[in-house]
């Protein structure tokens, strides 16, 4: 879906119109890489030009292994600059602060602990995944 601004007014009158890129969908959040069963992903998405805003909540199962936390499924790559955001990661194993990393053209974010150690699937064994972050694309 696309939309048009009005254009701004002066003195003289109408400036002109700015067609806005805009669009809103949903996405499927997939592991990328480990052994951790994704259940009940749920992710939403808004786009507006070059800016898209994520968000997604989703449970880990208990299969995890020590492959480092990663998910993919964006619905659109990363621009060349990378994003690094906190994020919401509620789990019996794990009860540290954590951020995430969206890497420059990646589809996918990996997961470190607050000391930059890789965040492994095993530590979030049976836990919640809450995040939203915006990207350039």
């Amino acid at each position: 879906m696309s939309g048009i601004i009005g254009g701004a007014g002066s003195k003289s009158g109408v400036i002109g119109e700015t067609e806005l890129d805009y669009e809103e969908g949903t996405w499927t959040p997939t592991n990328n890489g480990g052994t951790v069963t994704i259940n009940s992903p749920v992710g939403v998405y808004t786009k507006i030009g070059n800016i898209v805003h994520i968000f997604t909540t989703m449970t880990l199962s208990s299969d995890g292994d020590g492959t480092q936390m990663a998910i993919g499924g964006l619905p659109f790559a990363a621009a060349s600059s990378p994003a690094y955001f906190r994020c919401s990661i509620q789990s019996n194993a794990y009860t540290g602060k954590s951020f995430g990393l969206l890497g420059s053209t990646l589809t996918y974010i990996s997961f470190y602990k607050d000391n930059i150690v890789d965040l492994d699937e095993n530590e979030v064994d049976n836990g919640a995944v809450r995040f939203g972050i915006t990207y350039r694309v």
